[in-house]
């Protein structure tokens, strides 16, 4: 049985390079297809607000400090009530230019 839910993500992410250590905070709204092949898998699609501590990354002036955030994430459900996932999500921050 299929049924689409959806969630709202309220996440802190540090991302290091030799350019730059910033963070970023993030709310998104998270819409959730299921599909039941073997596994309970899930595909999450996603769209929210974030702010990031620096505008700009690896010498690239990004404007403002609020970005979009974009996802998109496959995981598969575990336990006996389904109480456990295991992910990977694609995250993108834009500032729409």
């Amino acid at each position: 049985k299929r049924r689409l839910t959806g969630y709202w993500d309220l996440a802190f992410s540090k991302m290091n390079s030799p350019d730059n250590n910033l963070q970023a905070y993030s709310a998104s709204a998270v819409l959730r297809v299921p599909y039941r092949a073997i596994f309970n898998w899930f595909l999450d699609v996603g769209f929210g607000l974030a702010y990031l501590s620096e505008t700009e990354i690896s010498h690239r002036n990004l404007g403002s400090h609020w970005l979009f955030e974009d996802r998109v994430g496959v995981g598969v459900l575990l336990g006996a009530r389904h109480q456990y996932e295991i992910g990977y999500r694609f995250m993108h921050y834009s500032n729409a230019y």
